[in-house]
């Protein structure tokens, strides 16, 4: 899964990889970028303790983009570097090149899966979700981001418009309430109507070290905001919730105009009678 995407540029060519830059050498290790035009080739290459451990060659495409996912099983934990160099074809010098550092983790510091619940599972815009996650006892800090999802080139792919950085209790409990609108302050876009994702962090995600972290996640929805009712009339009475029975003034101005059509009616009754005597 992506979060927010680190870019690095040289010679018109980019190379992106997951954010927050930390990865477990036994997970598949995605990639993408672009290419100067004219490029043919992208050859993306994974360095760890100064030795290749992977490399791959793909293609790139009409709009000089590119992606693809190594296998950096072979990886040492600590700080690797990613390379990318873009041909027109293999026996030139490459059009661009481009690199970033990552940190890498190897199964002595593998991250561990954490349960992560939103409630409720279907919330407007403008609207409230309450995160909830536990992570190890006395983890010191978390981070909750709030993600927009749409189809790219990696599953989950998308963009963050919320984020919080939370203390856990000691047990490592973590819940938080989060509106569902963009954190204008750190530049992030405005949400969107449709799928979305809550990714937690049990740590620091951007620690400099090889650390054990928690990472859980799970999707909710977002829906149109309300529209807002429109007020009544000085004129217009309200109607009876699930009746559809008339307000009490019309039900007794009715009373009263059927009492006086009986006492009409009585009047009309009686006066023959009396022309009778």
């Amino acid at each position: 899964m992506l979060v927010p995407a680190l870019p690095a540029r040289a010679a018109d060519a980019t190379i992106t990889v997951p954010q927050p830059g930390k990865f477990s050498t036994q997970d598949p290790f995605p990639v993408e970028g672009t290419c100067p035009e004219g490029s043919r080739t992208a050859t993306v290459a994974v360095t760890s303790d100064d030795v290749e451990v992977a490399q791959t060659a793909t293609d790139v495409a009409d709009d000089l983009g590119f992606a693809t996912v190594l296998d950096i099983s072979k990886a040492l934990t600590g700080t690797g570097r990613v390379t990318l160099a873009c041909f027109a074809y293999s026996d030139q010098a490459p059009l661009g090149t481009a690199e970033v550092e990552v940190l890498l983790f190897g199964p002595d510091t593998a991250d561990y899966e954490v349960q992560v619940s939103v409630s409720p599972r279907s919330v407007p815009l403008g609207g409230v979700v309450t995160v909830s996650a536990t992570c190890d006892p006395g983890t010191e800090m978390s981070v909750v981001y709030l993600q927009v999802q749409f189809e790219a080139s990696f599953p989950g792919d998308g963009f963050i418009f919320r984020q919080a950085t939370v203390r856990p209790r000691p047990n490592g409990d973590v819940t938080v309430r989060l509106p569902i609108s963009a954190d204008h302050a750190r530049g992030f876009t405005d949400p969107e109507v449709g799928p979305a994702l809550v990714v937690l962090v049990c740590g620091d995600p951007e620690a400099q070290q090889p650390v054990r972290d928690g990472y859980g996640e799970t999707e909710f929805t977002i829906t149109a905001a309300a529209a807002p009712r429109p007020a009544l009339s000085p004129t217009q009475g309200p109607e009876l919730a699930n009746t559809g029975s008339a307000p009490s003034g019309l039900v007794g101005l009715a009373l009263l105009l059927l009492g006086t059509g009986l006492a009409c009616e009585l009047l009309g009754r009686r006066r023959p009678t009396e022309a009778s005597r």
